[in-house]
């Protein structure tokens, strides 16, 4: 058995951590290196891909919820009280929006956007992302999170492809911005 000897004599002239770790490679790599019970390329059709979320117990969407399903197009205006005084540049700043809002559950989700008005969007944020929409009634609440973090609170009723409201923006725990907003379903 020279073999068995040979390798005894290299743990003893590498030192123990050496030879240790050169032993938990060994086993990593033939650990990787089996294929035991693995075929390539893997069929699509063994592994489904799951079902999306709520798709099993889909309920039809409530009034409430078609009344703002969709794409909104619309204009939002920057107050000029208070709020604005850290920035009054942005007096009355109009900027062209839109919502998409498409129903999660029983929220609302979904993609918002900010184009040239009369001034530019607000720290150049120009998209944003719809979450924790809910109705009240008729009243829709939901938050828009920005890129530079702040979020703006839109609170409007939707009527006859109309959604007109209210909008306040936070960043860095106090509000920066306040404003009104009307759009129109597109679609």
């Amino acid at each position: 058995m020279p073999i068995r000897g040979d390798r005894f004599r290299l743990v003893r002239g590498m030192g123990l951590s050496r030879a240790l770790v050169l032993i938990a490679l060994g086993a990593a790599t033939a650990a990787c290196t089996s294929t035991a019970n693995r075929t390539y390329p893997k069929s699509f059709a063994v592994s489904a891909l799951p079902a999306p979320a709520g798709a099993s117990t889909a309920q039809p969407e409530s009034p409430a919820m078609q009344a703002v399903t969709g794409h909104w197009a619309g204009v939002s205006s920057a107050d000029c009280i208070g709020d604005t005084m850290g920035n009054p540049g942005r007096c009355h700043a109009t900027q062209n929006i839109t919502l998409t809002m498409l129903p999660q559950g029983d929220e609302i989700m979904g993609y918002y956007t900010c184009a040239f008005g009369n001034q530019v969007c607000r720290n150049l944020d120009e998209t944003g992302v719809i979450r924790n929409g809910t109705m009240t009634g008729r009243r829709l609440m939901m938050r828009v999170m920005l890129g530079d973090g702040s979020m703006c609170f839109f609170t409007g009723m939707p009527a006859g492809g109309v959604m007109e409201g209210r909008y306040s923006c936070l960043q860095g725990g106090g509000i920066i911005e306040r404003g009104a907003f009307r759009t129109e379903r597109s679609y």
